[in-house]
């Protein structure tokens, strides 16, 4: 069967100026295990093929698929759902599978749209593939588990789809199908850049995250040779020269780290490393670190989030303060890049709690540091929390990407009054004479410069005047 796999764009998610960051890991794994069974696949990037409408219904009269499969995040649910009407419209018996964490989290609002045939719930390989057998053969489609159909005008949800316990089964994402120097990842040394998950599932319990929506809690690994032999084939097949790990949290297991940089160092690939997902503090051990220094790891990065102990509970981060310094501490005695993710605007956040953030990433003082405004995304712990308290001001998906302006307030902050303390964060932090002189010594290098350079034009973005003021904005307190 011809399938056409389709990612809307991100322009909602990251904004239109900023290019294309990793390739969609969750469409290749898809396409590989149905190029797998037979099936002749096209992947369509819609912001790296730069594709309108108009040209979408080009790509379908030439290659002419019978099943049509499109992943969605909550902010790119509008874009995904729009292509889903068009392609119906003008092509009415194609069948239309919507997947990803949007379709797991909201199905039965998603399957409200008639453009869309079915969803799938969770991970989606075994699924799709199941799902594309059926439609080939004329079979029931109600006995496929992870399935949400649409059936007399009422919604039928299958059975929950177990999820699959050797990763390593499944075959390496199809990067042939796309044009990976088309891709810029952030902090990026040098391109191109292929991501890898060698892993899902996090035994986390962050309480703002939709991860284990999908990838459940239970800590999934594939084999260290499995996961050598796609950096192998990276490397060799498509001239990679770095790679970036997107794992949930990569140092779960310290014994199979361990075993992987051991192997890693061992081959002595010519590429470098990063996890731009951070790795968690508690997990960070001298003997963990040596590892990561003897591949040439470039940066370790922590999701700090905030200063205030009472709201690193709130949001169940299950780690300390103290913690989070000794790991800093220990990260740069080791001379690695280092990065702090902080989140603005989360439950218990007041002006005083999110002045402690401030002068807790002052005092931490990565090389880096990056306040984002929280987004409660549906199916996540805190979307229900602040909509229970009447907190959420917008459930308008539009207003769901990382950098656009909050959907709710807090009973001491408004949403305007966040958007000005994520200001100050950024001011505060970047504009001290000790950090603008560090990273001018930084540049030595063209790479260097062009890491900083992309940096502060990012940074800049976040200052500008117009982000403080959103039309849809209550600004409730």
């Amino acid at each position: 069967m011809k399938i056409l796999l389709i990612i809307p764009s991100q322009y909602n998610v990251y904004g239109k100026n900023t290019p294309a960051l990793y390739p969609p890991m969750g469409i290749l794994s898809l396409a590989s295990v149905l190029r797998g069974a037979g099936h002749d696949i096209q992947v369509i990037d819609m912001d790296v093929d730069m594709m309108g409408a108009e040209e979408l219904n080009q790509v379908i009269n030439s290659f002419s698929p019978k099943f049509v499969g499109i992943t969605s995040t909550t902010p790119t649910f509008d874009a995904a759902l729009e292509i889903c009407s068009t392609i119906k419209e003008s092509h009415p018996d194609l069948f239309i599978l919507m997947g990803g964490i949007h379709a797991t989290v909201d199905p039965e609002k998603t399957l409200e749209h008639k453009c869309i045939d079915a969803i799938c719930i969770g991970e989606g390989e075994h699924t799709v593939a199941e799902l594309v057998k059926a439609l080939e053969t004329g079979k029931d489609l109600k006995h496929i588990p992870g399935l949400g159909l649409r059936v007399d005008n009422e919604f039928l949800f299958t059975k929950a789809r177990d999820l699959e316990s050797d990763l390593s089964s499944f075959p390496f994402p199809a990067f042939d199908l796309i044009d990976l120097s088309k891709y810029t990842p952030p902090y990026a040394h040098q391109l191109p850049v292929a991501p890898i998950m060698s892993s899902r599932g996090c035994p986390g319990r962050c309480t703002y995250c939709c991860s284990k929506q999908i990838f459940g809690r239970r800590f999934r690994a594939r084999t260290v040779e499995n996961i050598v032999a796609e950096i192998e084939e990276l490397v060799s097949k498509y001239k990679v020269k770095e790679i970036h790990f997107l794992d949930d949290n990569l140092t779960t297991s310290k014994k199979r780290l361990l075993k992987l940089c051991s192997m890693l160092k061992e081959k002595n690939f010519d590429v470098n490393y990063q996890i731009p997902t951070g790795i968690r503090a508690d997990t960070t051990t001298p003997e963990v670190l040596d590892a990561l220094k003897s591949i040439n790891l470039l940066n370790i990065g922590f999701g700090v989030e905030s200063g205030n102990q009472t709201v690193l509970n709130n949001i169940k981060k299950d780690v300390t303060k103290d913690r989070v310094r000794e790991a800093m501490k220990l990260t740069k005695e080791y001379d690695f890049e280092t990065f702090a993710f902080f989140i603005i605007g989360l439950p218990g956040d007041t002006p005083e709690t999110i002045k402690e953030t401030i002068d807790f990433a002052i005092e931490l003082d990565p090389d880096f540091a990056k306040f984002v405004i929280l987004k409660p995304y549906p199916g996540s712990e805190i979307h229900t929390q602040l909509s229970q308290a009447g907190l959420m001001d917008s459930y308008d998906y539009k207003n769901y990407g990382v950098y656009t302006h909050p959907v709710h307030h807090l009973p001491d902050l408004s949403a305007d009054e966040i958007v000005k303390w994520q200001g100050r964060a950024f001011r505060r932090f970047y504009l001290r004479p000790s950090k603008i002189i560090q990273h001018l010594r930084r540049m030595s290098t063209l790479t260097t410069f062009l890491m900083v350079f992309k940096w502060s034009r990012w940074v800049l973005s976040q200052l500008l005047p117009e982000r403080v003021k959103h039309p849809a904005s209550t600004s409730k307190k």
